[in-house]
């Protein structure tokens, strides 16, 4: 028979292994046994004893004292003294890992922007199922998956807030297990700008054994959220980053409308340009580039996904860093989704550098050209000097 963790302070902050509960159920048993107490009567206390240390809360001994920042800043709230911010290779803008965790039992928040808005009818469109689902795999968030799936069954509640932000929890009233975890809670938080990030919460099956006392913690970590000190710049402009890409000493120029938002990782091998878009909004958008090995894809993903087939594309002319170069394309209004995929390697751009994909998606047309000009805009310069004073 498993032994249920415990989370309650006897001398040490967790008592998973006994160790000290232990310790102190043998002094108690050995004071009533030298008081010349009836055998059964003290057996009976010993139970009681350690049974009300077994089911302890775990909210009646953690205090959240510790403030950690969310998507870089965008938010903060309170954890436990040993909570920690996980190791992730995803861009900090993009996503925070917090656990709190002993030995085998682990509570995980996950923390991921979703470049959306919400507006005064967030809360109405969660609870009528107004979703988003983006159709490729690897690219739609749990979150449009699970809000409205009947096998949680949620119920859902605004959660009070300090700060004036608008937080929607969404409670599942059946736990399934996915990948060895269990969810537990799931928060859609709008911040003063009107943006969204999401919080899942998920436990291990040996958290899930105490299930109710870390939904009662997450809940509490919940009402410590502030507002952050970090907004995401939506305003029409011009960026550069240091070309990663193909290793030249320049770097790239993004020239982005307004409601667009780049993010880097991989040590700058991974470009992934956002447009925000309504909670409520039913379109959808994909636009990567980042670097392969040669043979890493082969337009499998299309087959797969779309119906689409490899054969079946498209090639038009186009530009990349203001060279001409062609392009594969995907269209299919009644599948609803437009294709763009380079048809070209470092070669025929005139550089010794690594291969580069480069993938658009969308549900239109008009969305389709409006992120290719986006692409084609894209040029390698030297950045240029900040103006003293």
């Amino acid at each position: 028979m498993t032994k249920k963790p415990v989370i309650k302070k006897l001398g040490c902050e967790f008592h998973a292994n006994k160790t000290c509960l232990k310790q102190e159920t043998t002094f108690f048993y050995q004071f009533l046994k030298n008081n010349q107490m009836k055998k059964h009567i003290t057996l009976l206390i010993v139970i009681m004893y350690i049974n009300s240390a077994v089911y302890a809360n775990p909210n009646d001994t953690f205090s959240l004292e510790k403030k950690l920042s969310i998507l870089n800043d965008r938010a903060f709230m309170f954890f436990p003294s040993m909570a920690k911010i996980l190791p992730s290779p995803a861009n900090k803008n993009n996503i925070t890992n917090i656990e709190v965790a002993h030995e085998d039992a682990k509570l995980i928040f996950h923390f991921e922007e979703l470049f959306m808005i919400g507006d005064s009818n967030l809360y109405t469109q969660v609870l009528n199922g107004d979703k988003k689902i983006f159709p490729v795999q690897g690219y739609s968030n749990l979150l449009f998956y699970t809000l409205n799936s009947s096998s949680y069954d949620f119920k859902r509640k605004l959660v009070p807030n300090k700060d004036g932000l608008i937080s929607i929890l969404s409670s599942p009233q059946r736990y399934l297990k996915e990948l060895d975890n269990f969810l537990l809670n799931m928060l859609l938080v709008k911040t003063h700008d009107n943006t969204l990030f999401m919080v899942e919460v998920f436990t291990n099956e040996k958290g899930f054994i105490i299930k109710d006392q870390l939904i009662e913690l997450s809940e509490k970590v919940f009402q410590t959220l502030l507002n952050g000190t970090r907004t995401n710049n939506r305003n029409a402009r011009v960026e550069y980053y240091e070309d990663n890409l193909l290793n030249t000493n320049k770097f790239l120029r993004f020239d982005l409308p307004a409601n667009y938002f780049v993010t880097v990782k991989d040590n700058g091998e991974r470009f992934t340009i956002h447009k925000y878009t309504n909670f409520a909004d039913s379109s959808w958008y994909i636009f990567s580039i980042y670097v392969v090995t040669p043979g890493m894809y082969d337009y499998g993903e299309n087959k797969i996904q779309y119906g689409f087939k490899y054969d079946l594309g498209v090639r038009v002319k186009g530009k990349f860093l203001k060279i001409k170069v062609d392009w594969i394309t995907y269209s299919s209004e009644t599948k609803k989704a437009f294709i763009k995929k380079e048809n070209f390697d470092p070669n025929d751009i005139g550089i010794e550098g690594p291969y580069i994909h480069i993938f658009m998606a969308t549900d239109s047309a008009s969305s389709m050209k409006e992120m290719t000009e986006i692409l084609e805009s894209i040029k390698l310069k030297r950045k240029p000097l900040r103006k003293k004073g």
